[in-house]
């Protein structure tokens, strides 16, 4: 017997995004970071191709839909991903680099899970570019499975090793 197809939960679904393509989004501003963060979380398994909008954004992020459409632009305009009409709907690309380095996501970071907000909603709604481009960058430098988090280690790691002073009595 089989076990009956079962759909795959989104804290177990992942997506991924070019580290350096990523760096360039962040130079544009918050919303367009999120944006691009949320058209990728729709690519599936190509990784590439995305069919949600504006409206995807609206809907995971709060983000209002036509300051997303303004963030889609501005990032087709600086060629990190394009679009293609498809009837009334459109197709979007991402961009990769010539040597893509990827980070991969869990879904559940737009989507949220058990109930709870999505760290790229709470994120947006903080208004912290730098803490939510630290959030999605730490992805790239941790290994759950081999470390169980952030490599830790000096020298191979995030870590900085560092001398203890006493600056003053």
């Amino acid at each position: 017997d089989e076990a009956p197809d079962r759909k795959t939960p989104v804290s177990e679904r992942f997506f991924a995004i070019d580290r350096y393509v990523w760096a360039r989004v962040c130079d544009l501003g918050l919303n367009d970071a999120v944006s691009y963060v949320v058209i990728a979380a729709g690519t599936g398994k190509s990784h590439i191709v995305s069919n949600w909008s504006a409206e995807a954004i609206e809907k995971r992020t709060g983000m209002h839909h036509v300051r997303a459409k303004e963030a889609i632009q501005r990032l087709v305009d600086h060629g990190l991903m394009t679009v293609t009409p498809k009837g009334k709907l459109r197709r979007y690309e991402l961009t990769l680099s010539d040597e893509p380095a990827f980070i991969w996501l869990p879904l559940s970071i737009v989507e949220g899970i058990a109930g709870e907000r999505a760290p790229v909603r709470l994120l947006r709604q903080a208004q912290d570019l730098p803490a939510f481009r630290l959030f999605i960058d730490l992805y790239f430098f941790h290994d759950l499975d081999g470390n169980g988090g952030c490599e830790w280690r000096p020298g191979v790691g995030i870590r900085i090793p560092y001398k203890r002073e006493n600056v003053a009595s």
